[in-house]
């Protein structure tokens, strides 16, 4: 069994949807101190599917 590295590819799109999902978050925690909490509740759900989705991928593999 040998251990196989990623593409460089596969790593930036891991990158790129991590600092996307922690900025959608990050705006979401943001909305609830407006009190826009539909916003919030929506920005923090959409944030942490986008940052879920290269772990989808890994696994689907």
């Amino acid at each position: 069994m040998t251990l196989e590295l990623e593409k460089p590819i596969h790593q930036r799109l891991d990158l790129f949807t991590k600092l996307i999902g922690v900025f959608l978050v990050a705006n979401g925690i943001n909305k609830i101190r407006y009190s826009e909490l539909w916003a919030a509740a929506f920005l923090i759900s959409l944030g942490l599917l986008i940052s879920a989705i290269p772990l989808y991928v890994k696994i689907k593999k």
